[in-house]
């Protein structure tokens, strides 16, 4: 019987840890810090599910921390922080992947760019898949913000592995064809 127990747990192991990796948790605050940055972004939601909430791009500093820009929304995903030189602000790339119509968002100043959908998307070639544990699944990898060489320019370049990698101004949350 003691040999037995092991193999059961692994067993057991097995057939739950599918479910386990599925499970959605529920809406909690998170903070976001800029790769190489002094700005962080802390986001707040109002209800245990949904984009309903607050979030607020802060100054890190010695003594108190500043806001800089507010949003009226919260996400559970992920959320980019870049600095544009040229406007001096932060631009923030928010990535919802189960909302079909702003899958993709651009924001800067505290006001809002641009939004990709699910068929804009599609249209440049990507992936989207639901499962049916696990809600919506984009084929994409967000790898940051890049600088355009010689200039005080900056692209968050986004890897779609159908398509190869593209790149989105952060001033204008506009696609361009090349870096």
């Amino acid at each position: 019987m003691i040999k037995v127990l092991p193999i059961i747990t692994i067993f057991a192991l097995f057939i739950s840890s599918d479910a386990y990796a599925c499970k959605k948790a529920g809406n909690r605050p998170h903070v976001t810090a800029m790769d190489e940055g002094i700005f962080y972004a802390k986001s707040i939601p109002l209800s245990r599910e949904g984009s309903k909430g607050i979030t607020n791009i802060y100054l890190a500093t010695a003594e108190e921390d500043e806001i800089v820009d507010s949003y009226n929304w919260y996400d559970q995903h992920t959320i980019v922080l870049a600095w544009s030189p040229i406007m001096g602000k932060v631009s923030v790339l928010k990535y919802s992947p189960e909302d079909e119509k702003s899958t993709i968002s651009f924001y800067i100043g505290g006001q809002h760019l641009k939004s990709y959908s699910y068929d804009d998307l599609k249209s440049i070639d990507v992936t989207i898949s639901k499962r049916k544990f696990c809600g919506v699944h984009l084929n994409l990898k967000i790898e940051g913000q890049e600088q355009i060489s010689g200039t005080n320019e900056y692209v968050y370049k986004i890897n779609f592995p159908t398509s190869g990698v593209k790149y989105f101004n952060i001033t204008t949350g506009l696609q361009i064809n090349e870096k």
